[in-house]
This record gives structure tokens, C-alpha cells and sequence, in this order.
């Protein structure tokens, strides 16, 4: 039964043709550009250029090379579903390392439909494994110092450190604690055994000033510093491990899941300082850090699928029933079939939700199919929400679907963005920059070029406004229309000259 769950959570993903996971197309659009770019093939040259200096190269790069022999959506969805499946693997290698109790493997089963999922944070979720492979090698070379562990801890660093940022930060500062807590007794090693870990944190601070430095250059967006504190985020962030939103029934599921352990006879092993000290770096991150900063959103949000992971490993084996307590053998299978069944009802509403939204997102893909490739477009999204989803963003980045199989370019762009692996090269970013996409009530033919575009993927709202285009000289006219979307085309006037920094013919 815990395998078929575990092809279950890996097959969630394939639902539906695009998967309800609100960054996914953007991510998506990052890779093609890196290929027809790295191709020689790319007409968005003049606007983006392949920046190396990323965290992303491991998810872009692993994309990249699946995307040459299938298409890039499918590629997306595969790393996803190895990436679910390296997850699990490794939380049960950890839960060995700490001599957890098999049985409460079913809650490491989440990963697929935990926060960072739902928001489709692709290169977080490569990363995630990779994040758990580095906290296990880093502890057991706590356990036992040599020149080849700390080698391997190094190597597996360095390599998360290009998997992604924040992903490392978090596993980097797991792991020297647990090397302080294993090593303290032996405190005269300690400042060489500490090595491996002060060179990734050197490496990982040239980084990170080299990048402001890139920013500062390139005059994309600052962000502001948002902590989000309330008196619900306690309830919220355990809710986060498995889904995005706020529901009475997640509620229930995780209070399921939280008390399982008990009701198993299980305990706390609070006198082994490194079994609980990965939760309780997870409870800090997750209740004290903040939620945006340097134009990254949903810091904390995202390290929900290691809760449930690391609150299991907690908890140490119990001890074998003596013959004829029947009492907590028959609790104990209850508790066992509790966590199943919770799993199972988790995955079924996810799963539905995305079956559903598979039929909802069919307006957009008729209309997507209705539009010439390779052309410049603008995303105005009035109605974010999908009912299906049950998520109140789940269309923001929706028609950058066009730049990632259509081979055009969309804006709002993750080319902003730092950690992208294609970036707008100086003076070539347009005027729909970071938060645009929330605000698309804001356009303005003159202010944000609307002569730059092409098409424009419409999904009408209550915020939109009733005329759209009133300062274009020759309003775009409806070129397709499903169910709320609508794609509107522009027009040439008489007068007309090219737009200033397209890079293939428009229409004439």
C-alpha cells in the first residue's frame, strides 16, 4: 500500500496536460529560451542573454537536456515526479540514519502537493533531495571525522549550491549544527572539522555579493522586506506541508498526521540532541524568518514539505509488545491505518482538484492553439483564481504557456529575476516589471508599450477595465475567445512603425 501511495504522489503531476502550479510555465519559458539560445536559434537575443551565475543550474540543466528529445512540459513533469520520488527515498534513508520507526514513512509522502508544489517552485523541488542527501552525509560525517566525508560533504555542497540558494542555506546551517552537536565532546577537532562548512559558506557569500552587485548593474527589482507575522502562521505553516491554501479540512489531516506518532506508542527522543534538531530548525524557518525578501516571495513558506519529515524522525522505535497486550497492538494498527487513510484522502482531493482543473484550463489551451508561434505577448490577467484549484493565483503566469511551446516571449518575464538563467541584458527590460503581474488593471498603452506586443492573453475579471486598450492608436481586435479567456491581436495603423525592441517581424 505505501508504494502504490508513493506512485500515486509521483503521478499527481500528470493529471492534468498543465499541471495547476502557478510558476511551472515560467520555469518552463526559462528553459526553452536557455535551449534556442544555447542553439544559436533563439529571436529573443537582443532582449535576454544565458546567465551562468545562477543557483538554478541543476534543475535548467537537467530541464534542458530532457527538453532536446520531448516536449519541455513533459520533461518538467518527469524531473518532478524523480525529483517527489528522490524525496521519499532520502527521508527514509534519513529516518534509518536516526533509527526512526518504519511505520511512520507514510509521512513523507506530501512533497507532490505540499506549498512549494502547488506554487510549482520547480528548482526548489530538484533541489529538495538533494538538500536531505547533503544533511545526511553531513551527519554522519559528525559521527565520524575523516578527510574523504568531509570531501564528500564539500563536493555535495558546492553542488546544492548551484541547485538552489535558499535550498542550501537551509540544509548548510542543518548540517553544521549537527556537526557542532556530534563533535562539541571533541571540541579541540572541531575548528577543522568545521572546514568543509566554512568554505561552502564562504562560497556561498561570494555569491550572494556577486549577485547584488549583477542586480545593482542591471536595475531589476528590489523587493521589500516582509515578515508576515500573525497570530495564525503556527496553524498556516503546518497546513503548508500539505497544500497551499488555508482549508478546515487540512486542519483535521494534520492533526490526523501529528498525533499518528503518539497513538503508535511511540516518544520523543529528547536526549539525542541530533534526532530533533532538524524539526526544530524547521519550526525556526518556518515561525521566524520572513516571508519576501530580495525580490523572492514565499521564503519560509516553501521548507512546509520538510515538516512532516522531520517531526517523524523524531521519534524513536518502540518497544515489541509483550504477548497478549492486545490493547496497544490493536491501537497501534489503528494509528497505522489512520496515517494511511489520511494519506490517501490528502492525495485524492489534490488529485481531483487537478483532474478538474485539467478541464477548466481547456478554455485557455483553445485559445493558445488559435495564435501564430513566435511572437511577443502580454499576459493581463483580471481573474487570477481557479475554481478547480481552489487557489486564488493559480493563473497568474498562465499564458507564459505560449513562450514555453510556442517559442514566443511573454511578459510579465522571471527574466527580472536574479537566479534565472536567462535575464534581461541592461536597458532591454520592458516597462512590466515585478508585481505587474498582480496589478494588470495598471496597463497603459503608452506607459507599458503595448505596441511591443503582438497578442494579448485576456482572462476577464471584475477588475477589468471596460476599455482596455483606450490610448492605442489602433486597438487590438479579438483574435480568439473560450470561456473567460480572450486573445487580443494588435493592429497596424498606417503610421505605424516597429516596435523597439522586438527581435522578429510583427505583423504588417
Amino acid at each position: 500500500m505505501f508504494f502504490t501511495s508513493l506512485i500515486w504522489g509521483a503521478g499527481i503531476y500528470w493529471v492534468a496536460i498543465h499541471p495547476p502550479m502557478i510558476d511551472l510555465p515560467q520555469h518552463a519559458s526559462q528553459v526553452v529560451l536557455l535551449r534556442d539560445m544555447l542553439a544559436g536559434e533563439s529571436p529573443w537575443e537582443r532582449l535576454v542573454y544565458v546567465n551562468l551565475w545562477t543557483p538554478y543550474l541543476i534543475g535548467y540543466g537537467l530541464a534542458l537536456s530532457l527538453s532536446t528529445v520531448m516536449p519541455v512540459t513533459l520533461a518538467l513533469k518527469l524531473l518532478l515526479s524523480l525529483a517527489y520520488l528522490g524525496f521519499v527515498a532520502l527521508c527514509v534513508l534519513l529516518r534509518r540514519h536516526f533509527d526512526g520507526d518504519p511505520r511512520l514513512d507514510w509521512l513523507f509522502l506530501f512533497g507532490s502537493v505540499s506549498f512549494a508544489s502547488q506554487w510549482g517552485f520547480f528548482t526548489f523541488l530538484v533541489s529538495a533531495p538533494i538538500a536531505l542527501a547533503f544533511i545526511l552525509v553531513a551527519d554522519r560525517y559528525g559521527q565520524r571525522l575523516s578527510l574523504a566525508r568531509g570531501a564528500i560533504v564539500l563536493a555535495l555542497g558546492l553542488l546544492l549550491l548551484i541547485s538552489h540558494g535558499l535550498a542550501f542555506v537551509f540544509a548548510w546551517l542543518i548540517g553544521a549544527a549537527l556537526l557542532i552537536a556530534r563533535a562539541w565532546p571533541r571540541a579541540r577537532r572541531l575548528a577543522a572539522a568545521l572546514a568543509p562548512h566554512a568554505l561552502l559558506g564562504l562560497a556561498c557569500l561570494l555569491y550572494f555579493l556577486r549577485s547584488r552587485r549583477l542586480e545593482a548593474a542591471l536595475g531589476a527589482p528590489e523587493g521589500d522586506l516582509v515578515w508576515s507575522q500573525n497570530v495564525w502562521r503556527p496553524v498556516q505553516v503546518f497546513s503548508y506541508s500539505i497544500g497551499a491554501t488555508h482549508e478546515a479540512w487540512m486542519v483535521v489531516a494534520i492533526v490526523l498526521l501529528l498525533c499518528a506518532p503518539w497513538l503508535l506508542g511511540l516518544r520523543i527522543a529528547w536526549r539525542s540532541l541530533s534526532k530533533w534538531l532538524p524539526f526544530a530548525a524547521v519550526l525556526v524557518v518556518l515561525l521566524a524568518t520572513p516571508a519576501e525578501a530580495f525580490a523572492t516571495a514565499f521564503l519560509y513558506h516553501r521548507f512546509a514539505m520538510f515538516l512532516l519529515p522531520a517531526y517523524a524522525w523524531m521519534f524513536t522505535l518502540p518497544a515489541r509488545p509483550t504477548p497478549g497486550a492486545h490493547g496497544p497492538v490493536l491501537r497501534q494498527l489503528a494509528a497505522a491505518a489512520l496515517m494511511a487513510l489520511t494519506c490517501w484522502a490528502v492525495l485524492g482531493v489534490h488529485t481531483l482538484r487537478a483532474w478538474r482543473f485539467d478541464k477548466e484550463e481547456a478554455d485557455f489551451r483553445a485559445v493558445l492553439a488559435a495564435v501564430a508561434p513566435g511572437e511577443r505577448a502580454l499576459g493581463l490577467i483580471f481573474d487570477r483564481g481557479s475554481d478547480a484549484a481552489h487557489h486564488w493565483g493559480t493563473y497568474v503566469h498562465q499564458a507564459s504557456w505560449y513562450q514555453a511551446e510556442k517559442g514566443g516571449f511573454v511578459d510579465f518575464n522571471f527574466a527580472w529575476f536574479a537566479p534565472q538563467v536567462a535575464r534581461f541584458r541592461p536597458g532591454m527590460g520592458p516597462p512590466v516589471k515585478h508585481m505587474f503581474e498582480w496589478y494588470p488593471e495598471r496597463f497603459d498603452w503608452q506607459t507599458h508599450r503595448g505596441r511591443d506586443y503582438r497578442y494579448f492573453f485576456v482572462r476577464r475579471g471584475p477588475r477589468m477595465p471596460p476599455n482596455l486598450f483606450e490610448a492605442a492608436d489602433c486597438a487590438p481586435l479579438e483574435t480568439a475567445r473560450s470561456g473567460l479567456w480572450t486573445v487580443y491581436e494588435r493592429q497596424a495603423c498606417p503610421s505605424s512603425t516597429a516596435p523597439s525592441d522586438r527581435a522578429s517581424p510583427g505583423p504588417t
